[in-house]
């Protein structure tokens, strides 16, 4: 296929560079076929030795990237994918360097913060090219559209301009995945005592410490070393301990098919309701680590309990979160949330609809009677991305990103908002209650941070969604 391809490109205009063989074999025989190139592309094949290849190459080929003055330290990822260009710049030295990349197509470049994930744009050069002044030890995204013009969502602003505006309503909403009730405060018990009830991680750091180890755990700690182990080897901790989970199921939920998912479930004791969870039987969920267990059969309408115990402390496993996952909607209560029958899905904030946790895909289906262009506002939903889907074409955009798609029949649009992390993960307790699209083990560590059980109300979640109907013009 390899020779396929190449005498393709070759006939199609392509230009070869490299450090031509003595000879060549093809399905393990002798072949002519570099001769035979030579001689119907003489102009298009162009030969080296190794020690040359490089500098043929930059006379020959413009670079896309330059470092001007000293390059030692820098370092750059390109990807093109779904019609834009993505650039990845990073300067390991502790000097200051400047990036410069050439023929940028669009007279505006956007940067996505790494810090904060805010978005913004950065002008171009008279020349076309795009310079980035590059702090020591930094690292900066930039991005652009490469789309064709004509695209679904590449047309032009004006075409929307003197139009009156109609906002569409979605046909059908769906989750694409279950949802999800984290279950980040647990009672813990070492020895038969009880310590209270605290938020996963801080009970973690209790045991930790009841052990003879940091309470930081592995946060600060080079994790392929193996300090932490020796050390928790040198002073074994064959005390029982125990976490006890609680949460609530209001009347009337169908409960089939609900599982929980555990981080390292085959080395715990498990517990539901008093009844003993068969952990041979387990699929991995988000992470290798972490396993879905089948619990239905042990749910009951009202107050539950899950219990994980071991009989020695191992610090490869960890107190954590737990999660039910299911079909269902959360209602928040005094302390944490009640699991109500889900609800059908509307225009507007997740969190508002009982998906306080749900991080994957929502889709919004809306009709089209005639052809014209949907606009989705930049304030108009909130996600990672979002994605439109019609007449065989896809488009995608980002945070801060108005979706403009011009369609040219009638039909069917779907546009699906994929969520963020941060729901399913957290930070959910920092204070004060500032919302930041960057976090670091210290949000969890932090001294002001809740570890005492939480009202479901207070946990701060983001509003993800489709938050406004798109607008129709056409």
């Amino acid at each position: 296929a390899t020779v396929e391809l190449l005498s393709e490109y070759l006939k199609s205009g392509g230009r070869m560079i490299g450090v031509r063989p003595d000879s060549i074999r093809i399905n393990g025989r002798d072949s002519e076929l570099l001769i035979e190139w030579e001689n119907q592309y003489p102009r298009q094949l162009t030969w080296t030795g190794d020690a040359q290849l490089p500098r043929t190459i930059a006379s020959l080929v413009p670079p896309r990237l330059t470092v001007i003055g000293n390059c030692r330290g820098c370092h750059h990822l390109r990807k093109v994918a779904e019609g834009r260009e993505t650039w990845l710049l990073v300067n390991s030295s502790p000097e200051k360097r400047i990036f410069s990349i050439p023929n940028w197509n669009h007279p505006q470049a956007t940067e996505v913060s790494i810090d904060s994930g805010e978005v913004h744009d950065l002008p171009i050069n008279a020349d076309r090219s795009l310079e980035l002044a590059m702090e020591p030890f930094s690292a900066r995204i930039v991005t652009q559209s490469i789309a064709p013009s004509g695209q679904p969502g590449k047309t032009d602003s004006a075409a929307t301009k003197g139009g009156k505006a109609k906002r569409l309503q979605p046909h059908s909403i769906r989750a694409t995945s279950p949802q999800v009730l984290v279950l980040d405060f647990c009672e813990l018990r070492i020895g038969g005592e009880s310590l209270g009830s605290w938020e996963t991680r801080h009970a973690n750091g209790l045991l930790w410490k009841r052990c003879g180890l940091s309470p930081e755990g592995w946060s600060r700690t080079v994790q392929y070393q193996q300090k932490v182990l020796e050390r928790a080897a040198r002073h074994p901790a064959n005390a029982h301990f125990e976490t006890a989970y609680s949460f609530a199921i209001a009347d009337g939920v169908d409960r089939t098919d609900f599982e929980l998912a555990i981080e390292h479930a085959q080395r715990w004791e498990i517990e539901v309701n008093g009844q003993t969870v068969d952990t041979s039987h387990s699929s991995p969920w988000f992470d290798p680590s972490i396993q879905k267990l089948r619990v239905d059969q042990f749910l009951r309408a009202g107050a539950n309990s899950l219990r994980l115990q071991r009989s020695s402390f191992d610090p490869r496993v960890e107190i954590a979160s737990a999660y039910l996952v299911g079909e269902f909607s959360l209602n928040p209560q005094a302390q944490g949330f009640m699991i109500e029958a889900p609800k059908a899905l509307k225009l507007g904030a997740w969190t508002d609809q009982g998906l306080h946790f749900y991080d994957r895909e929502v889709e919004y289906r809306f009709k089209l009677e005639r052809p014209g262009v949907l606009v989705v506002k930049p304030e108009d939903w909130s996600g990672s991305w979002l994605t439109a889907e019609a007449d065989g074409e896809r488009r995608q955009v980002y945070p801060g990103k108005a979706l403009e798609l011009e369609l040219t029949t009638a039909g069917e649009v779907k546009l699906t908002v994929t969520g963020l992390p941060w729901n399913l993960f957290g930070p959910w307790h920092c204070r004060p209650q500032t919302i930041s699209k960057f976090t670091n083990p210290s949000c969890w560590n932090a001294s002001e941070a809740a570890i005492r059980p939480q009202a479901g109300a207070s946990y701060e979640l983001l509003k993800l969604g489709l938050l406004e109907a798109p607008e129709f013009y056409g």
